[in-house]
């Protein structure tokens, strides 16, 4: 019995010490990765200036590609480092930066890549899918009907996340005609919650209702609701328009 203690000791002391060792590893890598992402804060600033040159942005655009890069080198498992080079690489896809039309495509095509990573690895981020749907919109008609699939995740993963919920009203408003009934009916009940958190929130909501053209849809939701029919009418237009009295004809 003595001699199995003294065998057990070294055994576990080993096997803690190689518990702590890997901890301890595990720690370091997300560590060095935040220290590789630390300095973006400070690029994004600068690239955020508007006196900046295009061939300064376009510098730290590759600096900061460089450092998450890195970071996700150390820690591939990290969905965050992924959202952040989808960001970089999507706003380098935008025409007021990348004026080829080629070029553009390319990073949409890399935003997306890096986007569906970080949905592999936290298929439960929201924010992810509406990023994904985004950038899918952008690079063409081909790719709505996988953007469609992309808000409907979004609304079933955080049907309570303000910052998920009403970044998808534009991007699904904007792929409307190729919706099913299902999905649409999921938007419109999504501006309705919007809608209904205040005068601000409502003023958003009925602006994209009428540029998409939507009162027709949107009306039924707020039937019952005299302030959203008063802000109706005036940032959407007469109820009576979209088929609706609406007590005093307007």
């Amino acid at each position: 019995m003595i001699a199995f203690r003294n065998l057990a000791l070294p055994a576990l002391h080993l096997l803690l010490a190689t518990g702590f060792l890997s901890l301890a590893i595990w720690s370091g890598r997300w560590a060095l990765a935040d220290f590789f992402t630390f300095p973006l804060e400070v690029a994004e600033a600068q690239m955020r200036n508007p006196e900046v040159t295009p061939e300064l942005r376009e510098q730290l655009w590759q600096r900061m590609m460089e450092h998450l890069t890195r970071a996700t080198s150390l820690n591939p498992g990290n969905a965050d480092l992924c959202l952040h080079l989808g960001r970089l690489q999507y706003t380098h896809g935008l025409p007021n930066w990348e004026k080829d039309p080629e070029k553009q495509q390319a990073h949409l095509q890399a935003a997306v890549d890096y986007y569906e990573r970080a949905t592999v690895l936290r298929p439960t981020w929201g924010y992810s899918w509406v990023n994904l749907a985004q950038a899918r919109i952008r690079l063409g008609r081909e790719h709505w009907s996988q953007a469609a699939q992309d808000l409907e995740r979004a609304m079933v993963f955080a049907p309570q996340e303000p910052g998920v919920q009403g970044g998808l009203l534009p991007l699904g408003f904007r792929i409307w005609p190729i919706l099913d009934d299902r999905i649409r009916g999921d938007l419109l009940s999504v501006a309705h919650r919007e809608a209904e958190k205040n005068p601000e929130q409502a003023k958003r909501v009925l602006t994209l209702v009428r540029r998409h053209d939507l009162g027709a849809e949107f009306l039924p939701r707020i039937s019952g609701n005299p302030t959203l029919l008063r802000l109706f009418r005036k940032h959407v237009g007469p109820l009576q328009r979209f088929g609706s009295a609406g007590g005093d004809g307007t």
